[in-house]
């Protein structure tokens, strides 16, 4: 399995307002520039029917939508990560609690947020070097 994610890049494609589009292509596993570590390189496919922002889609390097074939490198990817990604075995939840921080390394992990309540949230970057 990690040979074959090796081996597949990914295009990522998702509005930045209703007039331009962002592309990032990457490689699904990289390795991590300070550890020399493996670490993954991967956003879920995020289709209008997920958000009302700005939907995020998925296709691997190389695929043309347009041949009507599955895309099965970028298919094997998702059925590959989806399960893992949300497994207490894989998966950290934080419940915030006042005045309170995490550092985490942006590059080897994978993350995302929950829903926001209605109360949303402050957040400070700070950046290491």
């Amino acid at each position: 399995t990690v040979e074959r994610l090796q081996k597949i890049s990914l295009t990522y494609r998702t509005s930045l307002f209703e007039y331009q589009d962002r592309v990032h292509t990457s490689p699904v596993v990289i390795t991590h520039p300070m550890t020399g570590e493996l670490a993954l390189r991967y956003h879920e496919p995020w289709g209008p029917e997920k958000t009302k922002m700005h939907p995020t889609y998925v296709s691997s390097v190389g695929y043309d939508p347009a041949s009507n074939q599955k895309d099965e490198d970028a298919d094997f990817v998702t059925e590959t990560l989806q399960q893992r990604l949300y497994s207490k075995e894989f998966c950290y939840w934080h419940r915030w609690v006042k005045d309170e921080f995490v550092i985490v390394d942006n590059i080897s992990q994978l993350h995302a947020r929950s829903k926001l309540g209605m109360g949303g949230r402050h957040m400070r970057r700070i950046h290491f070097c």
